[in-house]
């Protein structure tokens, strides 16, 4: 478990906002700003926000986390180290 400083810290917690949509400027990734903007108010964060579609051409073809880039490894990286992790998916019908 990660350790992290409490809310009332003036120690920022390492947020990651991953938006899962394969669009950038959906309603997703809308809401996730929101939530972190809400956050944010009330909690001091350091966030890294992180969207799908920038994320897929470095995932593509790898069958483990060995075999990806380095662009993705640091993303996978970013997520194992975060304090805070908000994820965000669409919904289909």
């Amino acid at each position: 478990m990660t350790n992290y400083a409490p809310p009332d810290s003036d120690t920022p917690l390492r947020a990651v906002v991953l938006n899962g949509s394969p669009s950038a400027s959906s309603r997703t990734r809308v809401l996730l700003d929101a939530l972190q903007a809400r956050l944010a108010q009330v909690l001091p964060l350091d966030t890294r926000f992180i969207d799908l579609p920038d994320l897929v051409p470095h995932i593509g073809t790898a069958l483990s986390a060995q075999h990806l880039p380095a662009p993705a490894q640091d993303t996978l990286r970013q997520i194992g180290n975060a304090d805070l992790l908000i994820v965000g998916s669409p919904v289909f019908k």
